[in-house]
């Protein structure tokens, strides 16, 4: 065995590289088993601290890592005696560098060194706005062409701080006149088939779903356990399934053998909550039904990113089987519950956070509210992005421009940047 090996969560098969899927097409996620099982964080001070758990390897230089801190005056507010936030954006104060303000930055630099070292030339990927972004930084630092599927209505999103403004190898692709993420997803993979572009994979890109895990990971790092909570504002959930296949991996370490599974607490933003109908009315996720209500409630919604119409919920190692194994819970937060949970947070904390992570906040004192979690525990609140403010006030961030707009009647139009 080497570093690692990825194994077939539904038939067990044992596979090497990178590969998206089963070689016998399961319907089912492959999960990373790497050959050292004790849970030993290096020195660095960023994301590759965690590389003897990360598919790529080689490391670069970068600041970009998960932060855990306990955000004092908003745990006083409520009460809560052990609420953490791994802060995942930009609060140099808080030695948070995370240069695109998400914690999207920890999917991409993993996806792209591994990928590399797999022998990918370029790939492809789709995106609401934040993964785009973090996919064209990291394609700043690593020598590699990266095509980005972006709805046009979602193109203010996709910008980078002007010290890391190459953008010879960004290849911004724009879906005409659209604001859903899921059909940009559709021409991402219409593309990738046609044009032979290696596909990311999403949830199904294990070197993506490691590289978000490193949030429990430092959790853990730093306070020698687990969390008995988890929270985050989902719309695929994959950072959601991130978490749960890192707490596996701490639980395999003996160390860590009498610490009890994370119970995972996922948050959608209303109207558009998929997870959240699903998991509670028991039903399947049919991304194409009942489309224009779909699209009318993602326009509602002020996270956007979380726009999700067909997340990795029934699949083998998905968002359900996660939920179901870790007792978890979702929920259901209103423009007017994340607006005023994001306010609170940055009159307290001092430092503003991205929509989604609003969603978050939004979730936990629901959660408070209803009384599913108990004050003396242990919280760990993923925020998702945020210091975006400081970040723009401290550095030139430029929008980078689409190469060409398509639709999924001129897909051949993508010839003109290949």
């Amino acid at each position: 065995m080497g570093k690692y090996v990825l194994r077939c969560l539904s038939c067990g098969r044992i596979h090497n590289g990178i590969p998206l899927r089963c070689d016998n097409n399961c319907d089912s996620l492959l999960r990373s088993e790497y050959s050292e099982k004790r849970f030993l964080p290096g020195k660095d001070r960023n994301i590759f601290k965690f590389s003897n758990w990360l598919p790529c390897e080689k490391t670069i230089k970068t600041g970009i890592g998960p932060v855990i801190m306990r955000p004092e005056k908003f745990s006083e507010y409520f009460k809560l005696k052990n609420l953490y936030c791994c802060f995942n954006g930009y609060w140099p104060e808080k030695s948070a560098f995370n240069m695109t303000a998400t914690f999207k930055d920890f999917e991409a630099l993993p996806t792209l060194l591994t990928f590399m070292e797999n022998g990918r030339k370029r790939i492809i990927l789709s995106s609401a706005g934040n993964t785009a972004r973090a996919f064209a930084y990291a394609t700043t630092l690593v020598d590699m062409d990266t095509y980005l599927v972006v709805p046009e209505k979602f193109m203010d999103r996709v910008w980078i701080p002007d010290e890391n403004f190459s953008v010879g190898r960004i290849h911004l692709i724009a879906v005409k006149n659209s604001d859903d993420y899921y059909e940009a997803i559709k021409i991402g993979d219409q593309i990738s088939k046609e044009k032979k572009i290696f596909p990311e994979g999403g949830a199904k890109n294990v070197a993506r779903r490691d590289g978000m895990s490193t949030v429990m990971l430092e959790f853990a790092r730093v306070m020698k356990k687990l969390p008995d909570h988890y929270f985050q504002a989902v719309g695929s959930g994959t950072g959601a399934i991130a978490a749960f296949e890192a707490c596996l991996k701490i639980l395999g370490d003996k160390k860590y053998k009498n610490n009890a599974l994370t119970k995972l607490h996922l948050v959608q933003n209303a109207p558009f909550i998929p997870i959240y109908w699903s998991w509670e009315m028991k039903k399947q996720i049919m991304p194409d039904k009942n489309l224009k209500s779909q699209i009318e409630k993602i326009g509602k919604i002020h996270a956007k990113v979380l726009a999700n119409r067909n997340p990795p919920y029934n699949i083998c190692g998905g968002v359900k089987d996660v939920l179901t194994a870790s007792k978890g819970s979702v929920y259901s937060v209103s423009n007017g519950e994340a607006l005023k949970a994001a306010e609170l947070f940055e009159k307290l904390e001092g430092v503003d956070v991205s929509p989604a992570a609003s969603v978050c906040l939004g979730g936990l004192i629901q959660a408070l509210k209803e009384k599913k979690i108990n004050r003396e525990s242990s919280i760990l609140l993923n925020i998702t992005g945020g210091g975006e403010k400081k970040l723009k006030k401290e550095h030139n961030c430029k929008r980078i421009k689409p190469e060409i707009f398509i639709d999924k009647k001129n897909i051949n139009d993508i010839d003109r940047i290949l």
